[in-house]
């Protein structure tokens, strides 16, 4: 009992001592005041004295955590105002701590209305005399924000925090032409936004043209229509009044399209007139007189006409002194003979469809035309038929033009191949910057396809692409390809080994495969040569997988299975020849190993990075040890040119991509042939013998090859005497039929050379990217060609639009167009019957075009 006294005295003792020597607990805010806009956010701090529990607990206007309407604070420290801001807009942040809640420490915050921004005004345009209704959008908007309109506030409906709405109706156009608009919040904190430009135009002005015109009954007259000072161009046509007119006074569409009615009314003198459907105030008017029916042609002499100087009589009804006449696009010298006699001179160049449209113009009184009268219109020579001429170039260029068929057959196929081999080659661009992309690159392919005069230079050069393939997957600049490409341009009227040569030192190759900055074996450093271009150049460039007769077919062993042309070690021996290769060095930079991408030039050497060892190639050809990089790759690129698989592999890969998919032993053999000599590799010497050829030449139901994108698509357009009008947008148009222009999918290509229809055993490389998806979209390219919607291009369709009035002349007019003339009877006569019951002639002409366009007989070529 003594003991417990004891010690509870002693601890009463040392409790007291201690109470006696610790200080009490202390709290600061920092900082004591703030001033703060809604949205904004404040991070209060506190210092805890001489308590060992730094927790504190924070309040608003004495409201723990505080509330909505007073803002919030949270146990961090972080303040959050309310959306809206109080009455009183100065509160009081208070810290109390856990320690001694007796203590406190406390802030004041002064709450302000948000700064509004302003993003956006729709309309930015308004016209005088117009009411409007503008929305203002931004943020930060306030019940009370009002629009300042040059500084003045103005009548403002708050729709939301992000919009406004003012309304209104300007009576004169200010100085300058426009207003410049704020939003304003108003206080506490009255802030105001940036401004926006309202632009005020004049009243909206229709005006109609033609203006004054007479119409024959019988052909429709397309007025046009502008609208200025709006956006909004659209109007309603009404005819004499009549809204649209009627059967009486004719009919006008929405796009201003006049149809007249089929009996002259008892007043021939109309009103069309277009209203702006944004302002009714807005109109035109134009007169229109109605005449009787127009002169007509019923014969030409000569009948056909030759290309160059021509005589023609003209016979039908209805001429009056002083007509003028059109052929094929050409004014020419008339005299008149008599009401029912012209003879007329001047000179015919190649037409569309090989038929020259004749017009006859009657002066006034009465102006007038005659329907349009064709005539078929030839070479002055003919040295191939025009079919025959067609099917050539259909092979060896990017699609047949009139011009280009009725040259053919006027100089013949041997002085084509000399013109061909002598022209210039197309050009490239240089690059604009170093980050710009490969559409541009795509969009200056496709022009020098369409207007290119080397034509078989191009389609060559795309061929030897197709084999020795890039991809822009991995070099997706301008100035990463633009290079291989022209060089591809300048190798394919040359020799294959040089071709080898200049792909394998391409640092646009050397990137995709693998090549650049291939360094040589270091056990150390787990390093081995790269096998990539290795493999590809003896797999897909050369001579592929297995050992193969000249014609192509595959060599066997005693059990009848195909020899391997190389092993896995060959292809690591070959990997070792290529390495100690780098870029180029830019001009002005010091040349070293790894150097910066370029790629302008061909990679250079450094060889303390390349294999000294001795290489073991084909046939067992042994390269000695310490050769440098330029001897080891020379000497192995001659290895593989010697190979006896070059000669058909090459063959067979050329002929697939320019004439059939499905080439005979016999064809390859010949082509090999040309290709073995009397000069090794030459390209034009193969080249020309794979166009000439007598299978080439043949149509074949049973062969051809499915025409690729690309290929279909310049084709078309080249086959409708396209005009280049811009930078063309037939890109986007073969991708999404599958072939993405210089952007192969993998170094097989766009599609493996060996891929057979499924189910068959018939090889047909384009068909791996053709499904239902890209068999769509082939579809809409013919509809969107015909319809004037790829960009860049224009077809002029008024030979078949013309020619839609006479079906039989029209499906023959495309026969000759897309199809040689050589439109089988079947699909003659299922043309026909889609488009007879159809009235409009451009409809109709559109519509058989479509037809034949999206047909198998035009997309397979055979």
């Amino acid at each position: 009992m003594k003991h417990i006294y004891f010690y509870s005295t002693f601890a009463l003792l040392l409790t007291n001592s201690l109470s006696a020597v610790i200080p009490a607990v202390t709290i600061q805010i920092s900082p004591t005041s703030a001033t703060l806009r809604v949205g904004q956010t404040r991070d209060f701090n506190t210092y805890v004295a001489n308590a060992a529990d730094k927790t504190v607990a924070w309040f608003v206007n004495n409201i723990e955590g505080g509330s909505a309407a007073l803002g919030t604070i949270d146990k961090d420290g972080i303040y959050k105002p309310p959306i809206t801001i109080p009455t009183a807009n100065v509160i009081v942040i208070k810290v109390v701590p856990t320690a001694d809640k007796t203590k406190s420490s406390t802030a004041t915050v002064t709450l302000e209305n948000p700064i509004p921004t302003f993003t956006k005004l729709t309309p930015n345009q308004i016209n005088q005399g117009l009411a409007y209704s503008i929305d203002v959008e931004g943020t930060n908007f306030l019940p009370t924000s009002k629009v300042l309109w040059d500084d003045t506030p103005i009548t403002t409906t708050f729709v939301s925090s992000t919009k406004l709405t003012i309304k209104g109706l300007i009576n004169a156009i200010p100085t300058g032409g426009h207003a410049t608009l704020a939003v304003s919040n108003p206080n506490p904190g009255a802030a105001k936004s940036s401004t926006r430009t309202l632009s005020i135009l004049p009243p909206i002005v229709v005006t109609v043209t033609p203006d004054n015109r007479s119409q024959r009954l019988g052909s429709n007259l397309d007025f046009n229509v502008s609208v200025t000072n709006n956006a909004d161009k659209t109007v309603d046509w009404l005819v004499n009044s009549i809204k649209g007119g009627d059967a009486t006074v004719g009919k006008i569409d929405a796009n201003g399209l006049y149809t007249p009615p089929t009996v002259l009314p008892a007043n021939p003198k109309l009103v069309i007139m277009a209203v702006s459907r944004v302002d009714p105030k807005a109109t035109d008017t134009t007169n229109l007189s109605l005449l009787n029916p127009t002169p007509t042609v019923t014969s030409v002499t000569p009948n056909p006409a030759k290309i160059g100087p021509i005589a023609l009589t003209i016979d039908g009804t209805g001429f009056a002194k002083g007509a003028t006449a059109e052929f094929g696009g050409a004014n020419l010298v008339v005299t008149w003979q008599s009401a029912t006699r012209l003879t007329a001179t001047g000179t015919i160049g190649a037409q569309t469809a090989g038929l020259a449209r004749l017009t006859i113009h009657n002066p006034e009184p009465g102006a007038s035309s005659a329907k349009a009268f064709f005539v078929p219109v030839k070479p002055n020579k003919e040295l191939l038929t025009y079919s025959n001429a067609a099917r050539f170039l259909e092979q060896a260029t990017w699609g047949p033009t009139p011009a280009s068929i009725a040259h053919l057959q006027e100089i013949g196929i041997d002085a084509w191949f000399s013109e061909q081999f002598a022209t210039t080659p197309s050009t490239f661009p240089d690059p604009l910057s170093m980050g710009q992309g490969l559409s541009a690159l795509q969009t200056a392919f496709l022009k020098n396809a369409l207007t290119g005069n080397d034509q078989l230079r191009q389609r060559v050069a795309f061929a030897l692409g197709q084999i020795c393939v890039v991809s822009g997957n991995k070099t997706d600049n301008y100035h990463e390809m633009v290079g291989y490409q022209r060089m591809l341009y300048t190798g394919a009227f040359g020799n294959y080994r040089q071709l080898m040569r200049d792909v394998t030192l391409s640092p646009t190759m050397g990137v995709f495969l693998d090549m650049v900055n291939n360094d040589k074996a270091d056990p150390r450093k787990n390093i081995v040569p790269n096998e990539n271009y290795a493999r590809e150049l003896l797999q897909l460039f050369t001579i592929g997988l297995f050992e193969l007769n000249t014609d192509g077919t595959r060599k066997v062993d005693f059990l009848n299975q195909p020899i391997s042309t190389y092993s896995e070690t060959t292809v690591k021996e070959f990997a070792k020849v290529f390495t100690g290769w780098t870029f180029p060095s830019e001009p002005g930079f010091q040349s070293k190993w790894k150097n910066d991408a370029y790629y302008f030039g061909d990679m250079v050497p450094f060889e303390e990075h390349h294999e000294p060892s001795a290489k073991t190639l084909l046939g067992g050809q042994i390269l000695p040890p310490g050769q440098t990089a330029a001897q080891d790759m020379t000497a192995a690129l001659d290895n593989i040119f010697k190979h006896a698989n070059l000669a058909p592999f090459v063959s067979t890969r050329l002929i697939q991509h320019l004439t059939v998919s499905n080439p005979s032993a016999a064809y390859v053999g010949r082509v090999a042939a040309a290709f073995n000599g009397p000069v090794r590799g030459d390209l034009k010497a193969v080249v020309k013998a794979i166009l000439t050829d007598v299978e080439a030449a043949t149509p074949n139901p049973s062969n051809g090859h499915l025409r690729e994108p690309v290929l279909f698509s310049t084709t078309l357009l080249r086959n409708l005497n396209v005009n280049v009008t811009g930078e063309p947008s037939l890109a986007r148009e073969t991708e999404a039929m599958g072939q993405k222009l210089l952007f192969p999918a993998s170094v097989f290509n766009y599609y493996s050379p060996f891929y057979k229809i499924i189910g068959t055993a018939v090889t047909a490389p384009e068909y791996q990217i053709l499904n239902a998806s890209t068999a769509l979209a082939r579809a809409n390219f013919v509809y969107h060609a015909l319809n004037g919607r790829v960009g860049g291009v224009a077809i002029n369709l008024i030979t078949f639009e013309e020619l839609a009035a006479y079906p039989d002349q029209l499906v023959d007019a495309i026969s000759n167009t897309f199809l040689r003339g050589q439109m089988p009877a079947g699909m003659k006569t299922s043309i026909l019957a889609a488009i007879n019951g159809v009235t409009d002639n451009r409809t109709r002409a559109r519509n058989a075009l479509y037809l034949a366009g999206v047909s198998s007989q035009y997309q397979v070529e055979r």
